[in-house]
């Protein structure tokens, strides 16, 4: 009779332990697979699990990156484009997982905010813009210059005027949109003709700025990289002036030169910025026709 009801007693407690233990997750799944989203919205995944009744305090959410989304208690929020996955898991590793993709808000105006109408040649100014909406500051604009003769741009709108003249300057988003804005640029005033010499500002692709005052009497041509030169001016000069004519333009684009009395004499000077990267590809349409004219008669 002991031995019974001991018996009796070990099967109940195992039922009442059975009873009360929790349930583990078999499954998971989520409300949607796949999620596309802007950068800045939200989204909320809920989570079915197998059996129902298991519990699911116990899921942790996690991004594979979030810099794309993050997520909280199954809310994504959209941070930057690309795309991520989303995982939920439970404590015994059983998981399931949500491909997102976030794209960039589109952009339906541009607007330059800030610059003057008016600037002299050699001096530069930074010109700014916004995008509406907001959540599209990050699209990449492009900016560009209707006369790169008259006045150049970089790519952060950094304009710099190069001769006197009128000229566009347009900021353009990947999608199209764009504004633009008129500035005049005002020439140098130049010295009385009294045997004195004229003081001139170079500028040049590859350094993007002003950089420095020279006087004309120090180059063959000191327009070279702006103004196309004709056959007549060049014809009468010697090969040796010829060649200097081509160093310049070399020079004012950064090219390091080989030759040590060449690189020697454009170290002394104070626009010269050496470009260890330089490639021919750096040169304006009006260099490139400037050096095979001058290379004709050299």
């Amino acid at each position: 009779m002991k031995k019974l009801s001991l018996s009796f007693i070990a099967v109940f407690i195992a039922v009442i332990f059975c009873a009360c233990a929790p349930k583990e997750i078999e499954q998971i799944t989520l409300s949607n697979n796949d999620v596309t989203l802007a950068v800045g919205d939200t989204s909320s995944l809920n989570v079915i699990v197998m059996p129902k009744d298991a519990p699911t305090k116990g899921i942790v959410w996690s991004s594979g990156n979030e810099k794309i989304a993050r997520v909280s208690d199954g809310t994504i929020t959209a941070v930057g484009s690309g795309s991520t996955v989303i995982t939920a898991m439970a404590d015994n590793g059983v998981k399931a997982t949500c491909n997102v993709k976030v794209e960039d808000v589109e952009v339906t105006s541009v607007t330059i905010t800030s610059g003057p109408s008016e600037i002299k040649s050699g001096k530069s100014v930074q010109l700014e813009a916004k995008v509406a909406p907001a959540e599209a500051q990050g699209a990449q604009l492009s900016w560009t210059s209707s006369n790169p003769a008259v006045a150049v741009v970089d790519s952060s709108g950094y304009v710099t005027g190069v001769k006197k003249g009128v000229v566009s300057i347009t900021c353009t988003a990947p999608n199209g949109k764009s504004a633009s804005c008129t500035i005049s640029v005002k020439g140098k005033k130049k010295k009385s003709s009294s045997g004195k010499n004229t003081t001139v500002v170079y500028y040049t692709p590859y350094n993007q700025r002003e950089i420095g005052d020279r006087y004309a009497s120090d180059f063959v041509f000191y327009d070279s990289s702006y103004r196309t030169l004709s056959p007549s001016e060049v014809a009468g000069l010697s090969s040796s002036q010829i060649q200097q004519a081509i160093n310049e333009i070399y020079a004012r684009n950064g090219y390091c030169f080989q030759n040590k009395s060449i690189r020697a004499y454009y170290e002394s000077m104070s626009w010269y910025y050496p470009n260890p990267s330089f490639s021919q590809s750096d040169f304006n349409s009006t260099e490139q026709h400037n050096i095979a004219l001058l290379k004709k008669y050299k």
